[in-house]
């Protein structure tokens, strides 16, 4: 997916710089171009007065890093991650609410969402998704389990999931009996 994503991104805008919120090695963030959400501890501390020091005293990037006063967007490519399947990520809550605070837009690219019979989850897919300005259950099922979580319902729209538009690269070392075979990754909480 996050191929998916750069790969799109890049022949768009050309000049847009790219940041994830994920573990990744440093070679993986440079092979894709990439750099990641600056999370030092005083951020953590003292992220919300960040508005209050002079921008120029704040570091926008140490070359891997990126501070978050500095992303304009957020495009959430996390998958089947919001369901009762799954814990809470306040992580997810917290980075959110200090880039809206930012006025960033954020958006949950096609992923399958729900159920949501465990108030708690529920509640917290409701916090997500208030803070978002784009959701896109990728079908049916999806968009019945977060319709009644959302409001205004204008930003919800089914769309199918994109990956598939990725162009594959086979390394020379592949071997050639799998070439027509076709690989089947399954998500164990689906």
């Amino acid at each position: 997916m996050l191929c998916a994503i750069v790969e799109h991104i890049r022949k768009s805008f050309p000049e847009a710089g790219l940041v994830v919120n994920c573990e990744a090695t440093s070679s993986q963030l440079s092979r894709y171009g990439l750099k990641r959400v600056f999370r030092q501890r005083w951020f953590r501390l003292f992220g919300s007065c960040v508005r209050y020091v002079p921008q120029c005293l704040i570091p926008q990037s140490n070359g891997e890093f990126i501070h978050p006063k500095f992303i304009d967007g957020i495009i959430d490519a996390s998958g089947f991650s919001i369901s009762d399947q799954w814990e809470k990520s306040q992580g997810r809550v917290k980075l959110f609410q200090v880039l809206r605070k930012q006025g960033c837009k954020i958006v949950m690219l096609p992923q399958a969402f729900g159920p949501f019979q465990n108030p708690f989850i529920a509640d917290y897919a409701q916090s997500v998704f208030s803070m978002c300005d784009l959701i896109f259950p990728r079908e049916q099922q999806s968009m019945a389990f977060v319709q009644p979580l959302v409001d205004p319902k204008e930003k919800l729209h089914i769309a199918p999931d994109f990956t598939i538009l990725v162009k594959g690269i086979v390394p020379d070392d592949f071997p050639t009996e799998l070439h027509n075979a076709v690989g089947i990754l399954p998500n164990s909480r689906m």
